[in-house]
């Protein structure tokens, strides 16, 4: 009797275990997981796909990543992937380099750096 008495408390206690680990593993499966190294999109939901050119010509242009590709390189500017040739609101995008996108609008010339290269104390 002792024995049987003995199991069915052990046999509780798995149980009891079983079902707190079903709600926690549900729970952390209903969070939506944020990948920290993707950019933001400045001014929209993270689930949002596009920044129109008008928003972008609205705010302050960011640098977020340079990204070489079959010789090329691509930049991601406030959220948008964009080559060299394209249009950012109202910028042409006149070269990419490693460190630096250069745009151009008529005689007006503009640099983006991903971060500044001065070291502070």
């Amino acid at each position: 009797m002792r024995n049987l008495l003995h199991f069915n408390l052990v046999f509780l206690i798995v149980l009891c275990l079983l079902s707190m680990m079903n709600v926690n593993a549900s729970t952390v499966n209903s969070l939506q997981l944020i990948d920290p190294t993707r950019p933001k999109l400045s001014g929209r939901a993270a689930g949002s796909a596009s920044v129109t050119s008008e928003d972008t010509q609205n705010s302050e242009l960011k640098l977020q990543s340079l990204i070489y590709k079959n010789g090329r390189y691509k930049a991601i500017i406030s959220g948008k992937l964009y080559k060299a040739g394209e249009k950012v609101g109202e910028y042409n995008i006149a070269k990419i380099t490693a460190k630096k996108v250069y745009l151009s609008r008529g005689s007006e010339q503009r640099i983006l750096e991903l971060y500044s290269y001065e070291i502070k104390r």
